[in-house]
């Protein structure tokens, strides 16, 4: 599983709060007041020849209406991913005869165009999807509930610099005494947007227990994926590939030496980025 992924299940299952008031500042129209999270128990088929639950579900939650909310969180680029939110959404309307699924991708990235449609048709089935895409989501909507805060490090910075925007995410998190999943999120979030060292240095400045990724590597090698498929050539997708894994290298160990109290001089960093090994 993809860090993102591990991040998002964390907090949506400690604190699905957080989830509901996200997609409350985005698409208001199709939450409750307070969905009720799905447990296990809820998720079990009750005969033998029943379809298997969906145990990588990111998170679903009961409306008090006659509804279900179901959000899936996507901070990589995976081809497979159509297919599971068609098969999950499929499941909970089996499951759940009587509600309204209401479906979400929660995108940390800007998606493919191939993944970024509103309907996914298989056959003469068609499941509507909707698409909260945070990258375009203005980060002071999401600053504006404490909740939400941790999903605004990866959002639209508008006319802020990204050390202006971190810094304010650090604040509502430190203000709102902010959990250990809502702070990894923040950091995921930055992280997947290239804000990684920016918000790392915001939370120790507002005295927050850093976070460190270990998977920082996969998310500069994803960054740098996008960067040669924007090229368009083969040889992009290669380079820019290469480009983004060493650059993942090395802000790991940056920030793993500042976390140890070793600061590089700007010689030392010179030589650091002058190394592609």
């Amino acid at each position: 599983m993809a860090m993102s992924d591990r991040a998002f299940r964390a907090l949506a299952t400690r604190e699905p709060d957080v989830v509901v008031a996200t997609l409350r500042a985005v698409i208001p129209a199709i939450v409750g007041r307070q969905p009720r999270a799905l447990s296990a128990d809820d998720l079990r088929p009750t005969r033998l020849d029943a379809l298997a639950p969906p145990l990588d579900l990111d998170w679903a939650g009961l409306q008090e209406e006659d509804d279900l909310l179901h959000v899936e969180s996507q901070g990589y680029r995976d081809a497979r991913f159509l297919e599971r939110l068609f098969r999950y959404h499929l499941w909970l309307v089996l499951q759940y005869p009587k509600r309204t699924v209401h479906t979400v991708a929660l995108w940390l990235i800007d998606p493919p165009v191939r993944d970024s449609l509103g309907v996914i048709e298989r056959g003469n089935v068609r499941v509507k999807v909707s698409a909260v895409i945070i990258p375009r989501v203005p980060a002071e909507a999401l600053l504006a509930d404490p909740k939400s805060a941790c999903f605004a490090a990866g959002a639209d910075r508008g006319t802020w610099s990204v050390k202006e925007l971190c810094t304010r995410v650090a604040r509502v998190l430190r203000e709102s005494n902010a959990s250990w999943e809502r702070r990894h999120m923040a950091v995921v979030a930055a992280a997947t947007q290239g804000r990684y060292k920016e918000m790392v240095e915001a939370m120790a400045h507002e005295n927050l227990e850093p976070v460190l990724i270990e998977d920082l590597v996969h998310i500069g090698e994803d960054l740098g994926y996008s960067k040669g498929h924007e090229a368009g050539h083969k040889e992009g997708h290669k380079e820019g590939r290469k480009e983004g894994v060493v650059k993942g290298q090395r802000d790991l160990l940056v920030a793993l030496l500042a976390e140890r109290g070793v600061t590089l001089t700007e010689a030392q960093r010179q030589r650091l980025d002058a190394c592609d090994d």
